[in-house]
């Protein structure tokens, strides 16, 4: 759980250094260097989880303002490091989405020009079977926005995590739903339909690349 793994951050070397330093405990203990400092340190700071999942910080010292300043210390590097983990984590995303976002809009222009070509060669408007071209485009739009999110997804979580076996069962349940709808059988349906997926398409990335773009520069506290 999240409360787990803030008992762990919380008890590991980088923070308690960081108060080693801070606090000028080597000196204030009288220890000859960083491990022995971080050994007597170990003594008077207890970090616990409650039945309910609740973390505690308890720090003891001969001062009681500076066993506050400590608590406050850990728990304030707890945060600093949610935080950057947060912002790399999006900022890894947007540069995903952004190159995303470059070849949706290729594929968009591509699609329009193609159907462009194809209504003024044959002297039509490709609006035929609109309501299963709106259909389908709906069903599809959101499978290819559902698997942009399961690539980058992947990038940082485990192969098997319950956000991916999610995303998985989304996409089936994505691919039962386009086999039941018809088939196109004019050419400039498909035609039509592949243009109304690309806008869509890059309607879907450019809200989620602006999206991640706001969380990266974000910064919040998380605690």
């Amino acid at each position: 759980t999240p409360s787990d793994i803030y008992v762990e951050i919380l008890k590991s070397r980088t923070l308690r250094e960081l108060v080693v330093v801070e606090f000028e405990l080597q000196r204030l203990y009288g220890q000859p260097g960083m491990e022995r400092t971080l050994k007597v340190l170990s003594e008077h700071v207890r970090i616990a989880l409650t039945p309910v999942g609740v973390v505690r910080v308890q720090v003891e010292d001969r001062d009681a303002e500076r066993a506050a300043a400590i608590a406050n210390h850990l728990v304030a590097g707890l945060d600093r490091f949610n935080r950057e983990s947060v912002n790399t984590r999006a900022k890894r995303t947007r540069e995903f989405l952004e190159k995303r976002l470059i070849e949706a809009r290729a594929n968009l222009a591509q699609s329009e020009s193609t159907l462009t070509a194809y209504e003024q060669r044959n002297k039509v408007v490709a609006s035929t079977e609109a309501a299963a071209v709106g259909a389908m485009a709906d069903v599809i739009s959101q499978k290819l926005g559902l698997e942009v999110r399961r690539s980058y997804l992947s990038s940082y979580s485990r192969p098997g995590s319950a956000p991916l076996r999610q995303l998985e069962a989304e996409i089936g349940a994505m691919d039962r739903e386009l086999g039941r709808l018809p088939s196109l059988k004019q050419e400039g349906s498909r035609l039509a339909l592949d243009a109304e997926i690309q806008r869509r398409v890059f309607t879907l990335l450019t809200g989620q690349y602006e999206e991640m773009r706001i969380q990266e520069t974000r910064d919040t506290p998380t605690l």
